[in-house]
């Protein structure tokens, strides 16, 4: 009486397994498959995606976490005399001609007019590669998110940019924290940094990728620093909420992938 439900239970494992197995899934890049596939079959139908999403929801806890302390940080008078204030003087001291010239365009790169253009090329890119919509989606979603954190949070800290005799141009009115240039480039770029990893199989051209992101990241948000646009803790806090938006995200589409692959390979056997 029980061997038709065990039967039905390694038919799920087994579904679950090809799933995250399969080599031609555009989801699950070739070393992970061969890495989950014999792990499904151990585990059970689930319990793969559950260890996976716990792992992923431990890592985005721990940059909500560190967006909490930093914005505890940003609104005690008393340390932001002993952080943010020292790192803007030291920013606008070491200010030069060339360097002010780059970071300007790199600021403008990751604003209003230019992080929607440059996302929206990224993910072309990457869509005519994987000839796939999926990376175009995950940017959008992550990018309308990043947006809407962006504009709630401002308005809930209404915190004070440093003085405007101390900023260069390009000039900004709304409030300081979090930075939204960080956060949105933090996102988006996490998001293409993530669509590298299914889609580049060579090692050498994904640590290109992943070290393109990220440099790219680390000179938005000095840039908004060294322009005497934000404070420190304004871009650390927009850093650590965009990996944990990012990583809702990547959590979301993973789940998507799997289950759906599932009910592909169940419904072919």
């Amino acid at each position: 009486m029980h061997s038709e439900p065990r039967a039905e239970e390694s038919r799920r494992a087994e579904a679950v397994a090809d799933a995250l197995a399969d080599p031609k899934s555009r989801d699950h890049p070739g070393w992970v498959a061969r890495v989950l596939g014999p792990v499904a079959r151990w585990l059970g139908p689930w319990a793969t995606l559950t260890a996976t999403l716990a792992v992923g929801l431990l890592i985005v806890a721990a940059a909500l976490s560190s967006f909490d302390e930093v914005w505890e940080w940003s609104r005690d008078a008393t340390r932001t005399q002993q952080l943010d204030i020292p790192v803007h003087e030291w920013a606008i001291a070491s200010r030069d001609g060339w360097l002010t010239g780059i970071l300007t365009v790199i600021t403008e790169l990751a604003g209003k007019i230019g992080m929607p253009i440059f996302a929206a090329a990224l993910a072309t890119l990457l869509c005519v590669t994987a000839r796939s919509w999926r990376p175009l989606l995950l940017v959008a979603i992550a990018a309308g998110g990043s947006l809407l954190l962006t504009t709630t949070l401002k308005t809930a800290a209404g915190r004070d940019r440093p003085p405007q005799s101390d900023a260069l141009p390009p000039f900004e009115s709304s409030p300081s924290f979090p930075s939204g240039h960080t956060l949105n480039a933090a996102v988006i770029l996490l998001i293409v940094a993530y669509c590298c990893f299914l889609q580049i199989d060579q090692l050498a051209w994904r640590i290109v990728a992943y070290a393109g992101c990220f440099v790219f990241v680390l000179a938005v948000a000095w840039s908004r620093i060294y322009l005497g646009h934000h404070w420190l803790t304004d871009v650390v806090g927009a850093m650590a909420l965009g990996a944990a938006w990012a990583g809702v995200v990547i959590l979301g589409h993973q789940t998507f992938s799997t289950v759906r692959e599932y009910r592909k390979k169940r419904a072919a056997h």
